[in-house]
């Protein structure tokens, strides 16, 4: 995302991330353009606080730090760029 390398990112920030990468099935892109950042950063900050385990997939993942009840894997959503 243009302009924002370099820029400070509030708590309040963070903290909006990880509920967006914990609670939603939106993907790291759609939560970096959702809140002004870099996808890069949204993955470092669920990498140090680990609520998404990719497990080396990319559009697959497993919920991470939430507890001890089972998760099954959650699927980011495919979008197709096929005209109607």
């Amino acid at each position: 995302m243009p302009g924002t390398q370099g820029k400070k990112i509030t708590q309040e920030q963070i903290t909006k991330i990880k509920y967006l990468l914990a609670e939603t099935e939106l993907t790291t892109s759609q939560i970096a353009l959702r809140m002004g950042s870099s996808t890069s950063t949204v993955i470092a900050i669920n990498r140090q606080a680990g609520i998404r385990l990719y497990n080396g997939k990319r559009s697959c993942w497993e919920k991470g730090r939430t507890g001890n009840a089972p998760v099954a894997p959650v699927r980011a959503p495919s979008f197709s760029s096929s005209s109607r």
